[in-house]
């Protein structure tokens, strides 16, 4: 049984802290999210699915993930 449990141990995914810094059109910081996910990719989506609209940075610890341009939005 020890190969079983060390088998269910390894699913367990670790979840690692993200920020996302939501930026305003002139390149300030106008909010701040916290994520969790399990890998990059995952708080890649995450801050896609939550922000697609303005730009944002998604930072781990002092380390840059991704940046988003944004989509603008027409007058």
């Amino acid at each position: 049984m020890v190969n079983g449990h060390r088998r269910s141990h390894e699913r367990e995914r670790k979840m690692i802290g993200y920020r996302v810094y939501i930026m305003d059109w002139h390149g300030h910081i106008e909010d701040v999210d916290a994520i969790m996910a399990d890998s990059d990719d995952a708080a890649i989506s995450a801050a896609n699915q939550r922000r697609d609209t303005q730009p944002w940075e998604l930072w781990q610890g002092g380390r840059l993930i991704s940046k988003c341009a944004g989509l603008q939005m027409a007058a």
